[in-house]
């Protein structure tokens, strides 16, 4: 029950709030997401309950203070299909902060993931919520990430871009016509799974890439085999490659090397877990840099989360 004289009061996210989040957006990271695009993130993860999370608001002026969310996603863990949860957005109005807004917001989170048979949370935080999860909220880390450079175009164009609007839909119609020379593919099943009786991943089908579809992110079908690409911030980021044959990644990669030429961007990059399947057939041919840094809370006591393997599709920025 809440007390009547706090400063703030707590109400669970649902649809009809969204409004109340887009208003943090602004506030917090000026930032304008359009109205469906946050509902949409809510509705088609996994599970039952949708739009998990809690809003804290200003008793005085009702507005809301500050937001803590999570995404309900299932996990493959050694064969077994289980319930757990993404980390999402964690947002504090400036005139807010410092008043352990996001412990309370967390801790009401969690309790619900609890009661409604969500086994983990897990997340890829920044370097500003990464001490709170660990010290406050009781997570752990494990291995970082790493991520490969795997071309860099010198002759990049796509920064001009990002100078002003017209340059931005010049570039993005030029795009879309280089793409009509690449065959488009179809979703496929996470590239971890070659090890599913031996480690963790996430359930990559369909109701996953529709939670994680987006105008910029692709599936490309490349000497036979379906790729899956994000095209944002100046590179191409590899998703994950359905590889049927190992001989075959290094033709994809000199496929998609010209792809990120032609399209103008700086860089082509992959990353992942290091025992991650396709990140182990790179190995020693691009160096691996250290990358995000995954954190779990299980909340059931039972899960293996050193075990997990994950792709850079799988980082909440993808």
């Amino acid at each position: 029950m809440e007390n009547e004289n706090s400063e703030y009061f707590f109400e669970k996210l649902d649809q009809n709030k969204i409004d109340d989040l887009l208003f943090l957006f602004k506030e917090v990271f000026n930032s304008f997401p359009s109205k469906d695009e946050i509902a949409d993130k809510h509705k088609n993860c996994h599970g039952q309950e949708k739009f998990i999370g809690y809003i804290a608001y200003d008793r005085l002026s009702k507005k809301p203070a500050a937001f803590y969310g999570v995404f309900p996603l299932y996990a493959i863990v050694k064969g077994q299909k289980i319930l757990i949860a993404q980390s999402g957005d964690t947002m504090t109005h400036p005139s807010h902060q410092k008043k352990g807004l996001f412990f309370q917001l967390a801790k009401k989170t969690f309790e619900f993931c609890l009661q409604n048979e969500i086994k983990m949370i897990f997340g890829f935080p920044n370097s500003v919520s990464h001490p709170l999860f660990i010290n406050k909220l009781g997570f752990s880390e494990t291995k970082q990430l790493v991520n490969s450079t795997l071309f860099e175009n010198k002759l990049e164009v796509c920064r001009f871009s990002q100078k002003n609007k017209t340059m931005a839909k010049i570039h993005n119609f030029h795009l879309k016509c280089i793409l009509l020379f690449f065959s488009r593919g179809k979703s496929f099943q996470n590239s971890n799974a070659i090890f599913e009786n031996e480690k963790a991943y996430m359930l990559h089908d369909s109701v996953y890439h529709k939670w994680k579809s987006s105008t910029n992110k692709f599936f490309l079908k490349i000497h036979g085999v379906n790729v899956w690409i994000s095209c944002a911030q100046n590179q191409i980021a590899i998703g994950d490659i359905e590889l049927l044959n190992e001989q075959d990644l290094e033709k994809v990669l000199r496929k998609l090397k010209i792809l990120t030429f032609l399209l103008g961007y700086r860089f082509l990059s992959i990353g992942g877990s290091e025992d991650s399947y396709l990140i182990k057939l790179l190995k020693g041919k691009y160096e691996q840099l250290p990358s995000y840094t995954p954190i779990f809370l299980d909340l059931s006591d039972s899960l293996p989360h050193s075990s997990f393997l994950f792709l850079n599709s799988d980082v909440d920025v993808f």
